[in-house]
């Protein structure tokens, strides 16, 4: 790289530390070509210096969405760790003392983590309705826009629309369109999407029964991932749990919470 492509980089790193808490370290810089180069075609930007220069302007908002949102959507699946969902149906449902349960996927990407929820969800309750007379209430949020957007649609195209799905789930919670599947309503009602950046202040969200937030809070900086943590931890009710993804083991927060493992899974329940 020149030290032109270099100071850009370095440039883009801190813009996305300070805006979305994301650490992008070195060696990426093939992922941020990949990610970034329709964006800077459409917009006639010729380099990441340019690009920084005007993200530090704040000359145009739709662009710093627009970046936020190509660097900050991730890889998502139906049922991803299906440990995950079993221990959820299995052992952290049942143990719910509320009669309504919130549940909160926090970024939810374009929408399957989410709805997966409402599936496993639907799937719990048609065993007994009564167990939980309230319902479950699930919030999505994300920072990306863009995702949330596609995930409001709750219609999935192509060869990987329903990856991780079985046949039946597929027959019995989406609609065929042609090579999409589109998300039944049944499903679709029970989640609510808002877009929220988690190193804002989570206390306006509410508290959680249940919190899934994976494959994220490992981007962030050693200090600000301990905030986002003790965030998480405060949003969640005693008793609730919290998922995390591989790796992302809450260090320091022993007093807090408890370990608990089921079916191969890990989730982490609040004193």
């Amino acid at each position: 790289m020149s030290s032109q492509d270099v100071a850009g980089y370095l440039a883009l790193q801190r813009f996305l530390e300070g805006a979305a808490g994301i650490v992008l370290g070195p060696g990426n810089e093939h992922l941020v070509a990949s990610r970034l180069a329709s964006l800077m075609r459409e917009q006639r930007i010729s380099d990441l210096r340019e690009l920084t220069r005007m993200l530090e302007a704040r000359a145009s908002p739709r662009l710093r969405t627009a970046v936020i949102d190509a660097m900050t959507m991730g890889d998502t699946a139906w049922f991803r760790e299906p440990a995950h969902y079993r221990m959820l149906v299995d052992d952290v449902l049942p143990a719910v003392s509320a009669s309504r349960v919130r549940i909160w996927s926090a970024a939810c990407s374009t929408g399957q983590e989410p709805y997966s929820l409402s599936i496993a969800a639907q799937e719990y309750l048609l065993g007994d309705p009564a167990r939980l007379p309230g319902g479950v209430e699930i919030l999505a949020t994300d920072i990306a826009q863009a995702a949330l957007d596609e995930a409001r649609r709750g219609v999935y195209c192509g060869a990987l629309a329903g990856r991780g799905l079985s046949d039946e789930r597929r027959q019995r919670y989406f609609t065929a369109q042609g090579d999409c599947l589109s998300v039944r309503n049944e499903i679709r009602q029970r989640v609510l999407f808002r877009q929220f950046n988690l190193t804002g202040g989570i206390q306006v969200l509410g508290q959680f029964d249940v919190i899934f937030c994976r494959h994220v809070v490992g981007y962030f900086a050693t200090e600000r991932r301990r905030e986002v943590l003790g965030r998480l931890i405060q949003a969640l009710k005693p008793g609730g749990f919290l998922f995390l993804g591989p790796g992302e083991v809450p260090d320091g927060f022993a007093a807090d919470l408890e370990e608990r493992t089921a079916h191969g899974a890990t989730a982490y329940r609040r004193r």
